[in-house]
Formats: C-alpha cells, sequence, structure tokens
C-alpha cells in the first residue's frame, strides 16, 4: 500500500492470488484530507479485519503503512497482533513480487509456524501432566487413530522422513481428515516433542 492506494493479494498452494485495490481519495492540501484519509485507512482495516488467516504482511513505500499501523493501534489492539509490516518499492503487483523474491513473506510465515508450535507443545505438555486427553509415542497415537478419537496428530519432520511407520500414521490420519502439524525440527518445540517419541495426539475424547 501507499498513499494512493492498496493491492489486496494472497497467499496459496498455487501461488499468489491478486484479490482488489482500494483507492485512496484523499489528496493533499484539500480540505476533507483528514476525513477521506481515515476512511481509506477504514476501508483497509474492514477488509483484513474479516480476513480468515493467522498472519497479514502490510508493506510498501513511505510512511502510509506507519500510519495505518497507528490508525489500526488505536481501535484494534488485538488485530494489530497478527499483522507484521516491512517495506516494499511500490503498491503495485510488483511489490508482491519483491516481497516474494526477498523471501519477506516467508518469513512471516514461519514465523507464524512457530508460533503454533509453542501453543501446541504448551497444550500438549498441559494434557500430559494431568493425564487428559493426549496420547504419544506411536503405538498410543495408532490406537487413538483406530478409535477414531484424535483431533490433532503432532509429528516432528525429520521422523516423518526416517521412519515409515510414522508415515503410515499420517497418511491413515489425512484418510479420515484429522487435522496434522507437521513440527519442524529447527524449532525447539520439535526438540520437546521427540521427548515424546516425535509423534503425539491431541483428542477429542478419552480411551482406554
Amino acid at each position: 500500500m501507499d498513499e494512493r492506494k492498496a493491492t489486496f493479494a494472497t497467499l496459496r498452494g498455487y501461488g499468489v492470488e491478486f484479490e482488489f485495490e482500494i483507492n485512496n481519495e484523499a489528496r493533499k492540501g484539500e480540505e476533507k484530507h483528514d476525513e477521506k484519509q481515515r476512511g481509506y485507512f477504514g476501508e483497509i482495516m474492514k477488509v483484513i479485519g474479516g480476513m480468515k488467516v493467522e498472519k497479514i504482511l502490510i508493506a510498501g513505500p513511505g510512511f502510509a503503512k506507519d500510519n495505518l499501523k497507528k490508525f489500526i493501534g488505536e481501535r484494534d489492539g488485538e488485530l494489530l497482533k497478527r499483522i507484521a509490516f516491512d517495506s516494499c518499492s511500490s503498491a503495485e503487483k510488483s511489490g508482491v513480487y519483491e516481497l516474494l523474491k526477498r523471501g519477506a513473506v516467508e518469513k512471516v510465515a514461519g514465523e507464524q509456524r512457530a508460533e503454533k508450535e509453542f501453543v501446541l507443545i504448551e497444550k500438549l505438555i498441559a494434557e500430559i501432566a494431568k493425564a487428559g486427553l493426549v496420547a504419544y509415542g506411536k503405538e498410543e497415537v495408532a490406537k487413538a487413530l483406530d478409535y477414531g478419537a484424535v483431533d490433532e496428530l503432532l509429528v516432528v519432520d525429520e521422523l516423518l522422513r526416517k521412519d515409515k511407520k510414522i508415515e503410515e500414521l499420517l497418511e491413515k490420519a489425512e484418510k479420515t481428515k484429522v487435522k496434522t502439524t507437521i513440527f519442524s525440527s529447527e524449532n525447539s518445540p520439535a526438540d520437546q516433542l521427540s521427548g515424546f517419541g516425535g509423534i503425539a495426539a491431541l483428542l477429542r475424547f478419552r480411551i482406554s
């Protein structure tokens, strides 16, 4: 985004999908500049606030993004937590490709992944501590899958590459539409998950 317009794009599995643009009607020096500027920021905030995504990247040249950050922060602190800010040379499609080539989008996605892993490992440890809705290790997870009790499967990526049995369990989970999170061995939560056999499951109900 810049002072003239905001270009919206979504990163999907098959590539970038350009959605639409919002134009800023405010012109410097005109009587209703501030009012129109707030309207422009308000439109952007409304769109991103309704997005069903965990992380949003806002980038552009100049101070427009900084002013938008302040605008959102004064109105919705929770939404601001979902947003990362960066710089790029334009608000055109070329600016989006620039962010992709520079690895800015990948960095945000990686931070999001690490954050999710930390949350899940904390939940797993809490369930283990109270002997709650959890199964860990290949045998226990296989049993839970057989019972249809698994809510979410957690697996360390290295084991997935090395262990045929874990690969089979993952395939079974996918067939039964069980949500699965693959932990990156580069992040510390994977070390903790490895201590529980490298594979664990958060359960919908207790199994005997």
